[in-house]
């Protein structure tokens, strides 16, 4: 019964119910295999993650109700009118453009500061008198130059002194002091006009407007009526100018006297301008019209446009944020329900994983159920981010998870993979059946472009094959929405796009998990394939008893593996490897003997089984520092099962007189085949060795020397883990059989032939004397 279940096959009720029971972890299993929550439990921990994970993404704060509907499309459900009053919200798009359109009709909020420049016109007052009291008193001419330029560096003023000097001495009283009125009088009307502190570059909103504010009001004008800080020296100039015709001293003069005390007055408020910008942000009405209640939708068979679907969209927003404001619980059932979805399309798939060839080695292996998560979650992300980005369904990257299930675990996997993603797309598009459906071919297409990956050439055909297949479906679902050939063309342009890009990254993810999740593609074991390998060639070279028997082995489990479907690359790679642990110690395994003395007859029983028994060890730690993957590795540790070496038991029960010995010393560790083809190679090693003890290799004898050892193999229990059934059994012996029959094909014997490759003996000539003279 044990063997039935195991392989998921039931006859009777009896026999699914203490499958379950095993399953549920209601005890433990015959061989003290821990509880299912216990086995599993990790797997569980990482399926939730993906759930929610997942279930998150989902469209929030809308109904799936009218997430189906396009635009141009004809509407063929019933009429809608509306329950009640609800406004028509503005969509994204829509809500951006108004709110940037809000913020660059904010204008620059500019501060007057009159207290700096009454300031400013005070000290060039103060500057004057200074002068004229510099003036007034009799004094010589080199300490007049000298209070002058003292006074000159204390109000920042550069300029020759001498020509201050120069021009006091020629000026007036009176002159003078029309000429300090001259320079009041502009620099008052400078300040009373207003100079901006910064650029008009900075300024990139208000349309050309500023806003001044006073202590008392504020006024809007154009920013060119002020003046720039930037142009104000040619301001000054121009003024001085006008002031002072066909008088190019006093023009010097004024203009290096005026310009320290000509300072910015309105100064730009970043914070209140930002302020206002927010606020301007946030008036933006989130509606752009109203349908009141019982006012018609859209009717039965009517074209549906943009308004349709603003109006409907906006009442789908409505209906869910009036059931969210009845009730926190509400809310929490309407997220439950989703995440339950996602988990019953999580549980379908593990189901199927549950009841697959591998499922120990998938469901029970950590790192394998990562790259599953992590594969769901890429998939779902990018639809995530297509949907947040309002980008075309037909960009979604399905066949990215199709493929790469396909590549790291088979088709089957890739196949069921394919439709559970499928269907969380269509979820995450609004209940959108139409590229449920699309992802669902279209992803079967890539799950066979990658069935058998046998050169590089795949991702040629992948690409060619998926947009293909992306323009068939995109064909036949444009045709049913009624677009017209411009919108088709259009997304056979994506569908093409996504058909090139999709192959090509999972080309480039391909070697990035295989690198960090130790899982061999057939790309890999293609290379692994590879005589020319550095171990192989060690093999070859060292133990080359060894490496012909594992090349004869390659050749039976390749057979067998395509005879039952199994993985026929991985068998043949397996079998290469399997026995690289004789290397060291190499003579003493029987085929690198060579018909030399055989070590084996010096020691005991017990340290020859020691001795044979540790090259699955060995092995072990050769893949290791080869960095051979996990799949290879297993091939090593499990082509001998536990099975006991026959040779050395009897041999050691004979030294005992008969007395009994610890049969476990003489077998092999383990595990037992976990797979169909570790346990091909298992049979194809021991089915190669006997039959070179054949002296004559008869079709029949062969047939019951092959039925012999699966047998034996078969009442020792050395199948039980491993998922091959009675009807591969058969095949595979029928696979053995062919091989070695032609393996140890007869030829005709000619007549003269014993003659011929008899060894000749060398006749003996003697060397003549010959006397050498000194």
């Amino acid at each position: 019964m044990n063997q039935i279940a195991e392989a998921g096959v039931f006859k009777t009720w009896d026999q699914l119910a203490w499958w379950v029971k095993l399953r549920l972890g209601g005890s433990k299993g015959n061989n003290g295999q821990p509880k299912f929550f216990e086995k599993y439990f990790k797997t569980i921990v990482v399926a939730s993650i993906v759930v929610f994970a997942i279930s998150i993404m989902l469209p929030h704060g809308k109904s799936y109700k009218y997430g189906d509907l396009k635009d141009k499309e004809v509407y063929l459900g019933e009429e809608i009118i509306a329950p009640f009053t609800f406004a028509i919200y503005k969509t994204e798009e829509e809500l951006k453009r108004d709110r940037q359109r809000a913020e660059e009709q904010v204008l620059p909020v500019f501060n007057r500061n009159d207290t700096l420049s009454n300031k400013n016109q005070q000290r060039l007052a103060v500057f004057f008198d200074s002068l004229r009291a510099i003036r007034q008193k009799n004094i010589n001419g080199a300490t007049v130059i000298t209070r002058v330029a003292q006074l000159l560096s204390h109000f920042s003023i550069s300029f020759p002194d001498e020509n201050l000097v120069q021009f006091l001495r020629i000026s007036s009283q009176t002159k003078l002091n029309e000429f300090q009125e001259q320079l009041l009088r502009l620099a008052r009307d400078m300040y009373a006009v207003g100079i901006l502190n910064v650029n008009k570059e900075v300024i990139k909103h208000g349309e050309g407007k500023i806003s001044v504010v006073t202590v008392n009001e504020e006024i809007v004008d154009e920013y060119r009526s002020f003046y720039n800080f930037s142009e104000i020296e040619a301001v000054l100039l121009e003024k001085l100018r006008a002031a002072f015709p066909n008088d190019d001293l006093r023009v010097r003069i004024g203009y290096q006297i005026l310009k320290p005390f000509i300072r910015a007055n309105l100064i730009y408020d970043e914070v209140e301008t930002h302020r206002r910008i927010v606020e301007a942000r946030n008036n933006v009405p989130l509606a752009k019209g109203t349908v009141l209640e019982k006012e018609r939708i859209i009717n039965r068979n009517e074209r549906i446009t943009k308004e349709h679907l603003d109006k409907l969209n906006s009442l789908a927003i409505e209906l869910a944020a009036r059931e969210a404001g009845v009730s926190a619980l509400l809310t929490a059932v309407r997220y439950f329900g989703k995440l339950l979805i996602i988990a019953l399309a999580v549980a379908v798939f593990a189901i199927f994983l549950s009841f697959s060839k591998n499922r120990f080695l998938i469901l029970a292996d950590l790192k394998r159920v990562v790259l599953i998560a992590i594969i769901f979650l890429l998939v779902t992300f990018l639809t995530y981010n297509i949907n947040r980005f309002s980008l075309s369904s037909y960009l979604i990257p399905i066949t990215i998870g199709s493929m790469l299930l396909t590549i790291f675990f088979d088709t089957k996997v890739g196949f069921a993979g394919t439709a559970v993603l499928s269907l969380i797309i269509g979820l995450m598009r609004g209940g959108e059946f139409n590229i449920a459906a699309v992802s669902l071919l279209v992803g079967i297409i890539g799950v066979l472009s990658v069935k058998r990956i046998r050169d590089r050439s795949w991702l040629f055909h992948s690409i060619v094959m998926i947009v293909a297949a992306y323009w068939v479906s995109i064909t036949a679902v444009e045709i049913i929405r009624y677009s017209n050939f411009k919108t088709m063309a259009t997304c056979w342009m994506y569908g093409a796009l996504n058909g090139f890009l999709s192959p090509l990254m999972v080309y480039g993810l391909q070697v990035l998990f295989e690198y960090f999740f130790d899982i061999a593609t057939d790309m890999k074991l293609l290379e692994l394939l590879d005589l020319n390998n550095p171990l192989l060639k060690k093999l070859a070279m060292e133990a080359p008893g060894t490496y012909h028997h594992s090349l004869m082995v390659g050749n039976l489990a390749e057979v067998a593996a395509d005879a039952i479907g199994a993985n026929a690359l991985l068998a043949r790679v397996g079998a290469y490897y399997h026995d690289v642990g004789k290397i060291e110690k190499r003579e003493y395994f029987i085929e690198n003997q060579m018909r030399s003395k055989n070590p084996h007859e010096k020691l005991s029983p017990t340290m020859s089984c020691l001795i044979l028994v540790n090259h699955v060890k060995k092995g072990l730690e050769i893949a290791k520092k080869y960095r051979l993957p996990q799949q290879i590795r297993d091939f090593i540790a499990e082509h001998h099962g536990t099975n006991i070496i026959k040779y050395f038991y009897q041999k050691a029960l004979e030294r005992n007189n008969g007395t009994e010995i610890e049969e476990s010393t003489f077998r092999y560790p383990g595990p037992r085949p976990r797979t169909k083809e570790t346990g091909i190679v298992m049979l194809a090693d021991a089915v190669e060795a006997a039959s070179r003890t054949l002296k004559d290799p008869s079709p029949s004898r062969i047939r019951t020397m092959v039925s012999a050892i699966v047998q034996e193999r078969f009442n020792d229990s050395q199948l039980d883990d491993s998922p091959l059934t009675l009807k591969d059994l058969t095949k595979i012996k029928e696979s053995f059989a062919t091989v070695l029959l032609g393996t140890f094909h007869a030829r005709i014997e000619y007549p003269d032939q014993d003659e011929k490759f008899k060894p000749k003996k060398q006749k003996k000539v003697k060397a003549p004397n010959v006397e050498i003279s000194a």
